[in-house]
């Protein structure tokens, strides 16, 4: 029941967020929108007391989104320096990386997510466990080769709450 209780009030946050309208007419909308996404997720047993709690739900994805979001302006300054220059240093490249080691296909998703929302990198295709990745410059898959998207991963997994 806490579940299902903190799963409600994210839900409920999330929505007052996103509309900032106030009506009776809209509140009624969210209300029932979260009913519904309460009920759809009891009926796929997704929500129980003994399992943990999905880390999109928790502390835990905080850094992660912190990291995610800087990383992404990074590139995106990076990429905007290679299109305003006069000769462009761009050397397109297709690599092979390993996926990190945890076994949850959540973890594979935020992985390949990453890499794909960072401009200047695409995920092209993933098979047992390996990426194939699509780069903008040699130096953007250098530091995808170092593993810190992995490492920001793997972080995620090994937190406690």
């Amino acid at each position: 029941m806490k579940r299902i209780l903190g799963l409600a009030f994210t839900l409920a946050i999330f929505w007052l967020i996103n509309s900032l309208h106030f009506t009776p007419l809209l509140l009624s909308f969210g209300v029932l929108s979260i009913a519904g996404v309460i009920l759809i997720v009891l009926r796929m047993e997704r929500i129980d007391d003994k399992s943990e709690p999905p880390v999109f739900l928790s502390w835990r994805i905080f850094p992660y989104l912190t990291w995610l979001i800087v990383s992404v302006y990074k590139a995106s300054l990076e990429v905007v320096r290679h299109i305003w220059e006069r000769e462009p240093q761009i050397s397109p490249v297709v690599f092979d990386s390993f996926m990190l080691e945890q076994d949850m296909e959540l973890f594979e998703v935020f992985y390949a997510n990453s890499v794909t929302l960072t401009p200047g990198t695409m995920i092209l295709d993933i098979e047992d466990k390996v990426l194939e990745i699509h780069a903008l410059t040699h130096d953007a898959a250098k530091s995808l080769l170092q593993g810190e998207v992995a490492q920001q991963i793997s972080r995620l997994s090994r937190s406690k709450q």
